[in-house]
């Protein structure tokens, strides 16, 4: 029986130790990344990269209206070559051939 509570002292104090190392990592690497937000925040409030961030902002709007209008240009040839090829078929079937 003795041995029993040896063995349940020490899986106790195992638990422990486990639980407050894991504590310890998990305050470790919430401060390690509140500092890296706080860097970066800092970074992003730099005038300069205040400045090539909008710049990014405005190239990435204008690529994507771009894209938008390529794509809405390549559904209406689509649309258009399905009608037309549509209206060729429908022909040829009408005519018999």
């Amino acid at each position: 029986m003795a041995d029993n509570d040896s063995l349940a002292n020490k899986a106790k104090q195992f638990a422990n130790t486990a639980t407050n190392k894991a504590k310890q990592l998990a305050d470790t690497t919430a401060q390690t990344a509140r500092s890296v937000a706080t860097t970066v925040q800092q970074k992003l409030d730099e005038p300069e990269n205040k400045e090539r961030i909008a710049k990014a902002k405005k190239a990435a709007c204008q690529a994507g209206q771009q894209l938008k209008s390529t794509a809405s240009t390549v559904g209406s040839r689509a649309r258009d070559t399905f009608v037309n090829v549509k209206g060729k078929v429908a022909e040829r079937l009408s005519s018999g051939n």
